[in-house]
């Protein structure tokens, strides 16, 4: 099976750059990967019962999904080191904006997704930082638990819809871990849950210029 790193991203309202991804492993090509990857994602964002655009405002857009075939390659050195490359690539333009009327969050605040299988521990989570739901949603820093309930619906059924198609999801390990897991090493996910409370991707403010007065 060949393992693949799917990722969805668009521009927040300020203009900073919204991104997450995930790994699955598939006997596919990276066309029919990112054919279901783009129909799932649009579903979830789009189309679903409760499609999760009507959380963000309207400068908040799934303005591409992309999935790249990952290989694992030795890398020069003594000893070599193993890393993780991509080979193939493929991406879709969907461009679908949020349709809430209400005012954005920071660029930095973030939905949680913890994306969880049936291994205990670290190795068998994952995680991806979706942006925050718009101002009118947020409570102390906190969504409700329907706000979170909807956002799960929706990944899950990314899962879902991969899974049928024949891609299984995974974690992957980028770098060789205390326990020797090597580079490459995939452990299967089956599920998605939404944390209410809101967390930081601090890469999507970091790359803005000051502004004094």
């Amino acid at each position: 099976m060949t393992l693949f790193r799917c990722t969805a991203s668009g521009p927040l309202p300020s203009g900073q750059t919204w991104s997450f991804r995930m790994h699955f492993t598939s006997g596919s090509s990276v066309t029919t990967v990112q054919s279901d990857w783009n129909t799932a994602i649009v579903a979830a964002w789009n189309t679903i019962t409760n499609p999760i655009k009507v959380l963000y405002p309207a400068g908040t857009v799934l303005e591409t999904t992309k999935t790249e075939q990952l290989t694992v390659v030795s890398v020069g050195g003594t000893p070599p080191v193993n890393k993780i490359r991509s080979t193939a690539i493929a991406t879709s333009n969907p461009s679908i904006a949020g349709t809430s009327a209400n005012p954005a969050m920071n660029d930095q605040d973030a939905l949680l997704v913890s994306l969880r299988g049936t291994t205990p521990g670290r190795t068998g989570r994952g995680r991806i930082h979706l942006p925050a739901p718009d101002r009118t949603l947020v409570t102390a820093s906190e969504v409700d638990a329907t706000t979170a309930t909807h956002v799960t619906t929706a990944i899950n059924g990314v899962l879902s819809a991969m899974s049928a198609a024949g891609h299984s999801a995974v974690v992957v390990n980028y770098t060789v871990t205390s326990t020797g897991r090597t580079v490459g090493t995939t452990t299967a996910i089956n599920s998605a849950e939404t944390d209410r409370v809101l967390r930081s991707a601090r890469i999507r403010s970091k790359g803005r210029k000051a502004v004094y007065v």
